[in-house]
């Protein structure tokens, strides 16, 4: 009677739930992220960011595929309704199932990371950071070569994975301690990164806390890696029913790619929402008017029409912006913007039009602030 209880249980679709959830959430934000980029600039909008991100999402699909495969296999029900004694086939396809997700996860969480630091390198500019995101670049590349070939290699021989007679095997569990550990340590430093670059850019305040909340989303990730981390210690008992530790890695795996889509939105929210999202409600990029911010006394404003235009030439300055901030150079942000001249200042050489001094003020107040 207690056999026929344990067969009647099953934690598969729990894990199953997290795949088809994210079968259907993944593709629309990757694809919302490439409509994006397309939209903004075409196709050469694209960048090596994209490529990596679309390649880890290809990635985690054959990571939730492998699992649904385990879970066709039995995994989920308790380890004696998969197996005896005298027969372990369905064990041994189950960790195989779950060996090749193990590769796979390495790899698509990897790639996402270095997507998102390349997203960084497209977005700063600050010498220093550059400099931070190509070591981060580095040590992140090389721990998914590491962590891929430690996985691959953790039993000799490699059938042994998958319980083949023979060979031994490394301590599994402290290799994935030891990989979720520095993996989390990453996740935070690639957190922190951004908040100097933000903070001293000239962006106004609140822009400046849009960004900081967009790119704090990452710690979503962050936090599911350490749940992640936290059911290793079950994975061994019961094994095949224990489904947690895989099914927070296909959390874990996906719920990285959709953060690393969303700080790309901006031009989708604008396309979509033009007046919530416009970045000024009277210049438009590619505007022609003077790239100029000039000030001028009342004495000046007197001067007769070429004079002004020849005094303007001289003291026009380029609008502020602090060194190492935002880069909008991509997406057209207010620092990239034109902005018009003063009041009463006009080109000489522009063509008559009929304005009043008070709608000049207004318009030239309202691009400014």
């Amino acid at each position: 009677m207690a056999s026929d209880n344990l067969a009647g249980e099953s934690r598969a679709s729990q894990v199953q739930a997290a795949c088809i959830a994210f079968f259907v959430l993944s593709p629309l934000f990757v694809g919302a992220r490439i409509f994006a980029r397309v939209k903004v600039r075409s196709w050469s909008g694209l960048s090596w960011d994209d490529g990596t991100l679309v390649v880890g999402w290809i990635f985690s699909i054959i990571l939730s595929a492998m699992v649904m495969l385990s879970c066709a296999s039995g995994f989920g029900k308790h380890i004696e309704t998969v197996t005896d004694f005298n027969d372990t086939k369905d064990l041994s396809l189950i960790l195989k199932y779950n060996y090749l997700a193990e590769i796979f996860y390495k790899l698509s969480i990897n790639t996402t990371k270095a997507s998102i630091i390349l997203f960084y390198l497209r977005r700063f500019v600050t010498n220093w950071f550059k400099i931070a995101c190509y070591v981060m670049l580095g040590v992140v590349l090389s721990f998914m070569v590491a962590t891929t070939v430690g996985t691959i290699a953790q039993c000799t021989p490699i059938e042994k994975s998958w319980l083949a007679p023979g060979g031994s095997c490394i301590d599994i569990k402290a290799f994935w301690y030891a990989n979720s550990g520095i993996s989390i340590l990453i996740n935070v430093i690639m957190l922190a990164l951004p908040f100097q670059p933000i903070h001293a850019s000239s962006l106004p305040g609140g822009q400046k806390v849009a960004l900081t909340i967009v790119f704090a989303i990452g710690a979503f990730t962050t936090i599911t890696g350490v749940i992640r981390m936290q059911t290793f210690e079950w994975a061994g008992l019961d094994y095949t029913y224990n489904v947690d530790w895989l099914m927070w890695t296909v959390i874990e795996t996906n719920l990285a790619i959709l953060c690393g889509c969303v700080p790309v939105y901006r031009p989708l929210m604008a396309y979509i929402f033009p007046k919530q999202f416009a970045t000024t409600s009277k210049i438009r990029p590619g505007d022609n008017r003077r790239n100029t911010l000039a000030v001028f006394s009342r004495s000046e404003v007197s001067l007769a029409p070429s004079a002004r235009a020849k005094r303007m030439s001289r003291i026009s300055i380029m609008p502020h912006r602090k060194p190492g901030g935002w880069d909008h150079d991509s997406e057209k942000g207010l620092d990239d913007l034109p902005l018009p001249a003063p009041p009463g200042i006009r080109d000489p050489n522009a063509p008559p039009r009929r304005s009043s001094m008070l709608r000049d003020a207004y318009v030239w107040l309202n691009t400014v602030i």
